[in-house]
């Protein structure tokens, strides 16, 4: 297989992957309400081959992820249509994460001067 076939494999695989249902579920209706979940999707992949010159011999590989992550849902009444957001502790963890990272180096560069 070579490096234009391998990329359009992987191209098709992402592409029957990442599609509008990732991101909003099937809508649940629960007396008067109606709510739509929401996600968000990231995806990527990529790959690489090559031939070691004075061979016929060739080498390559390629991966991806996919990953959901639930952020709320679209609530529809007769009153109007709102976004109620999820707690998600994944992102507040890496903020708090960000933080205590940037004060330690703060502090590590402060005392160097």
């Amino acid at each position: 297989m070579d490096a234009p076939d391998v990329l359009s494999a992987l191209h098709k695989d992402f592409e029957s992957t990442a599609d509008v249902n990732r991101v909003f579920g099937e809508p649940v209706v629960i007396g008067d309400r109606t709510l739509i979940p929401v996600a968000r999707v990231s995806a990527g992949f990529g790959g690489g081959m090559g031939r070691k010159t004075g061979t016929d011999g060739t080498a390559g590989g390629g991966g991806g992820g996919l990953e959901a992550r639930p952020m709320g849902a679209i609530e529809v009444t007769k009153t109007g249509t709102k976004y109620v957001p999820v707690y998600d502790p994944g992102a507040v963890l890496s903020v708090a994460k960000a933080a205590v990272f940037g004060l330690f180096f703060g502090m590590m560069f402060r005392r160097r001067r």
